[in-house]
């Protein structure tokens, strides 16, 4: 019992050693960024799919009350609006 311990400590240690080295911060950031940028056509695919099966109404409203309640109205309303623009884009 007491090996499986100490193994068990030796290798978080490693792990936590290796992960320290590869800069966590920077590279939570650097997610983060690509993130951003990738909601717009991430929120195009869903809504695409979503839409085979519900209202896209439906979908679009679910979508703004999860966002609003999660990250605030404001954002919502961003998110909204970004769909809009790109409904309009693909649209026309």
């Amino acid at each position: 019992m007491k090996k499986t311990i100490k193994a068990f400590f030796k290798i978080a240690g490693c792990a936590f050693n290796r992960w320290w080295g590869k800069d966590p911060f920077m590279q939570s950031a650097v997610i983060a960024y690509y993130a951003i940028f990738s909601m717009p056509g991430l929120l195009v695919i869903v809504i695409s799919v979503g839409s085979l099966f519900i209202k896209r109404d439906v979908i679009t409203g679910q979508l703004y009350k999860q966002i609003s309640s999660i990250m605030g109205i404001e954002t919502a309303r961003q998110v909204q609006d970004m769909i809009i623009t790109i409904d309009q884009t693909l649209c026309s």
